[in-house]
């Protein structure tokens, strides 16, 4: 897997036509109860499977450590 996960789960989802593969810190997962309803979480392999399938993946907050102890902040990438 090319993230490293810090207590998150990988939950499959369909909002409104659009499939997508959310990874959920754990203590949050509640919050998104209404997205993902009672579904168990998907293991790397599957998620893996997804993402080459090219199922959209969104990260949320604390759900992947971030690398080389530097924030992961995708407004200011280096150019």
């Amino acid at each position: 897997m090319l993230l490293l996960k810090n207590n998150a789960s990988f939950y499959h989802c369909n909002c409104l036509g659009v499939e997508m593969l959310l990874l959920i810190h754990d203590s949050e997962r509640v919050d998104f109860d209404l997205l993902i309803g009672g579904d168990e979480p998907l293991t790397e392999q599957e998620a893996a499977a997804l993402i080459s399938k090219g199922v959209m993946l969104q990260c949320h907050a604390n759900a992947i450590v971030p690398i080389k102890g530097e924030a992961i902040n995708a407004a200011h990438q280096p150019e």
